[in-house]
C-alpha cells in the first residue's frame, strides 16, 4: 500500500474507546468528515452515509476494510475488532451472516449516554456507553447522562461531529455539574454494573477462538437453567423462565426452528441471575447425559385425571372425565392446557402447565363450606365474604346442590319446584342447538333462581355435556345446512367479512354448536383458509402495484430500501411472513435499478 494514502495526523486508539469514537477523532484531527473516512475504506461500491454509522461498532467488517484501516492507522486489526461488538457477534452469530445477526437488537444504543468526568479525563467515546445495561460510570460512580446538560437535547451518535461536543448547541459535554452523589447509587446497582462491565470485557476481548452455534448456545443456557443437573427437569426449569421462552430454547437446542436467534439481553440476564461468569459460560462443556435428555426426552406417561367431587358417583374412577374443545386458555396469568368435565356430576376442571388439576366451577369449594355452615340466614355480603366469590356464582352453587337434594334447606327452592316438563323442554332445546343464553330468558322461569335450579339439574347437565362432546369429525354432514353455509360464503368474501364459525352461524341463523354437531365445521374451516389465502394474495398484489408506482415516480434517481418499504403500507416482516422470497426479489430489483442509474450517471459524466 502507498504511504501517500495515509493521513497526516494519526491519533492512537485508546483503552476502552469505541471504533466509532476512534474514527470520529481521526476525522476531526485530519479536518475531514467521518463519511469521507468511511468511504475511503468502504468495501461496497455504494457511498456510505450517516445512516451507516451504527454499523461501525456492531459489524465494522461488513462496511469497511479493517486491514486497510489497520495499515493506515498503524493499529493492529485485532485491536480494531476488540473496540467494537465484532467479537461478540462472532461468538454468537452461528451460521448466519454478520449483518443478519439479531441477538444485539435493542441492546445497542443509538443515543449517546456519557459521563462528563470521563470526558474531562479523556476525550474519547467509550464502547461500554453503547451497552444498554451500563447506566452508571463505574470509575466516577455517577449515573450516565442521557442528554446534553446545556440544551437538554438527546444526542444521536449519527449526528455527532466531534467527540464531547453537543451537535445541537456546540457546548462542551465535559462541563457539567455533579448530578448525583456517590452515596445515592444503591449497592445492588453498583454490583450489577460491575458484572455487566466484566461481561462486556470478556465478550469483546477474551476467548477470541470460541464461536458457538445457536444449538450449542441454547443447550448451555438450558443446562444452567436446570441447575447444572444431568437430567433435564422441565417443571423446575419452567419456574425460571416464561413458557414461550423455554419452548424457544428447546427448539433451538434441538434444531427444530428456523428462528434460532437467542437475544444477548436474555443470555446475560440468565447468567447474572445464576451467578455464572461469562468466561465460565463460554468454556462450559455440557455433559452428554444432559444433551441426551434434551434431544431424546423420555416419553412421560400421560397423567390420568379423575373427578374429585366427594358427592359424585364417579369419584376417583378413571375414564369418567371428558375433554372439551378448549385448550391453552390463559386466565388470571396462568395457562390452562386442557379443559375437562365429569360426565356424572358436571364438575369442570382444567390442567395447568404443571399438570396439576384445577376445579373451575367452585362446586367442590362450595361443598366444603356448606358442609360446615348453614348460610341460609346470612346476608349476601356475608355470604360473599365467606365464599370469596360474587353473588351469581354462589347462586349457581346453591342451585346445583338443591337440584340434587344436597343442602336443599339452604336454598329457597327445592325438588318440589322442579318441573319435569321444563326439564324436557330444556334438554330438547339443547339438542336442537339453541343457546343456553337464550334459554335463560324464557318467560316461563319467573325468576333467575328457578332458571338456575333447572339449569343445574343432573339431566340437563348431562345433556349439555353430551352436546359439547359430540365427535364432529365422525358426524355425517347435514346436506341442507351445508347448502345454506355454501350460499353465504361468496357474499362474505365479497363484503370482506371475516369467515369464522360464530359469524357463519349468525348469518345462517343457528349457533356454532349446531354447525359442529351437524358435521359442517370442516366446511367453514376450509372456506376460512381459502379467504386467508385470497387475503394474502391481495396484499402481495397491492405491494407489487405500489412498488411499480414507486419506481416510476423515482425514475432517474437511486432508490433507498427504507424509503421504498415506508411507501408500501406493509412492513417487511409481514411480507416475509406471507411470501418469504418476495423481500429478496424486491431487494434484487432495487439493486439492479440503482446499478443501471449509476451507469447512466457515469455516461452523462463522460
Amino acid at each position: 500500500m502507498s504511504k501517500k494514502n495515509r493521513f497526516t495526523v494519526r491519533p492512537l486508539l485508546q483503552e476502552e474507546e469505541s471504533l466509532f469514537g476512534f474514527l470520529l477523532r481521526y476525522s476531526t484531527a485530519n479536518s475531514i468528515s467521518l463519511c469521507d473516512i468511511l468511504n475511503k475504506y468502504k468495501i461496497s461500491k455504494y457511498n456510505l452515509h450517516s445512516g451507516d454509522f451504527h454499523k461501525i461498532d456492531s459489524i465494522p467488517e461488513s462496511i469497511i476494510d479493517l486491514e486497510k484501516l489497520s495499515f493506515d492507522t498503524k493499529t493492529p486489526r485485532e485491536k480494531l475488532r476488540a473496540c467494537s461488538f465484532y467479537n461478540i457477534v462472532l461468538k454468537f452469530k452461528g451460521s448466519s451472516k454478520d449483518y443478519h445477526s439479531q441477538f444485539l437488537k435493542g441492546y445497542f444504543r443509538s443515543i449517546l449516554h456519557y459521563c462528563p468526568d470521563c470526558f474531562k479525563d479523556k476525550r474519547i467515546l467509550r464502547l461500554a456507553w453503547k451497552f444498554d445495561s451500563i447506566i452508571i460510570c463505574e470509575r466516577h460512580q455517577r449515573p450516565l447522562l442521557e442528554a446534553c446538560h446545556s440544551c437538554q437535547n438527546t444526542i444521536q451518535y449519527k449526528d455527532m461531529q466531534k467527540v464531547s461536543l453537543c451537535p445541537h448547541c456546540l457546548n462542551d459535554l465535559s462541563k457539567s455539574k455533579d448530578i448525583e452523589p456517590v452515596s445515592s447509587i444503591p449497592d445492588q446497582i453498583k454490583s450489577d454494573q460491575e458484572w455487566y462491565k466484566s461481561a462486556l470485557l470478556n465478550l469483546s476481548k477474551n476467548h477470541l477462538d470460541i464461536q458457538l452455534h445457536q444449538s450449542e448456545l441454547a443447550m448451555k443456557i438450558l443446562y444452567i437453567l436446570n441447575g447444572c443437573k444431568l437430567e433435564f427437569n422441565r417443571k423446575e426449569t419452567r419456574n425460571k423462565v416464561k413458557e414461550a421462552t423455554l419452548i424457544h430454547y428447546l427448539q433451538c437446542a434441538r434444531g427444530t426452528t428456523q428462528k434460532s436467534t437467542l437475544h444477548l439481553r436474555s443470555i446475560l440476564s440468565i447468567l447474572k441471575v445464576h451467578s455464572v461468569e461469562v468466561g465460565t459460560f463460554l468454556e462450559l462443556e455440557v455433559p452428554t447425559e444432559f444433551v441426551a435428555s434434551i434431544l431424546n426426552p423420555n416419553k412421560v406417561e400421560k397423567k390420568i385425571y379423575t373427578c374429585i367431587a366427594p358427592w359424585c358417583l364417579s369419584y376417583g374412577l378413571e375414564g369418567r372425565l371428558l375433554t372439551t374443545p378448549s385448550k391453552n386458555i390463559q386466565q388470571h396469568g396462568q395457562i390452562l392446557k386442557q379443559y375437562y368435565v365429569c360426565s356424572d356430576c358436571g364438575c369442570e376442571y382444567a390442567s395447568d402447565v404443571n399438570n396439576s388439576m384445577i376445579e373451575r366451577t367452585n362446586f367442590i369449594k362450595g361443598y366444603e363450606i356448606l358442609s360446615k355452615r348453614n348460610v341460609k340466614n346470612l346476608t349476601w355480603p356475608e355470604r360473599e365474604n365467606l365464599f370469596g366469590i360474587k353473588r351469581n356464582k354462589i347462586l349457581r352453587i346453591l342451585s346445583y346442590f338443591s337440584s340434587r337434594e344436597i343442602f336443599s334447606d339452604q336454598f329457597k327452592y327445592g325438588e318440589e319446584d322442579i318441573s319435569d316438563e321444563r326439564i324436557m323442554e330444556f334438554i330438547e332445546s339443547i339438542h336442537s342447538g339453541e343457546k343456553i343464553y337464550d334459554i335463560r330468558y324464557w318467560k316461563c322461569w319467573g325468576n333467575y333462581e328457578l332458571y338456575l335450579l333447572h339449569r343445574y339439574h343432573p339431566k340437563v347437565i348431562k345433556a349439555i355435556i353430551k352436546n359439547i362432546n359430540l365427535p364432529s369429525a365422525n358426524s355425517v354432514c347435514d346436506e341442507n345446512l351445508a347448502k345454506q353455509i355454501n350460499n353465504i360464503f361468496s357474499r362474505m368474501i365479497e363484503e370482506s367479512e371475516e369467515i369464522k364459525l360464530f359469524s357463519v352461524a349468525k348469518a345462517v341463523g343457528c349457533c356454532a354448536t349446531t354447525i359442529r354437531n351437524k358435521g359442517c365445521s370442516e366446511i367453514v374451516s376450509e372456506f376460512r383458509k381459502m379467504q386467508q389465502r385470497l387475503f394474502r394474495k391481495e396484499i402481495i398484489n397491492k405491494v407489487e402495484r405500489n412498488i411499480d408506482e414507486f419506481f416510476i415516480q423515482h425514475e432517474g434517481g437511486k432508490i433507498l430500501s427504507k424509503e421504498l418499504f415506508n411507501n408500501l403500507d406493509v412492513c417487511r416482516g409481514t411480507i416475509r411472513k406471507i411470501q418469504p422470497d418476495f423481500c429478496k426479489e424486491i431487494d434484487r430489483r432495487r439493486t439492479e435499478w440503482n446499478g443501471i442509474e449509476e451507469l447512466k450517471e457515469d455516461k452523462r459524466i463522460i
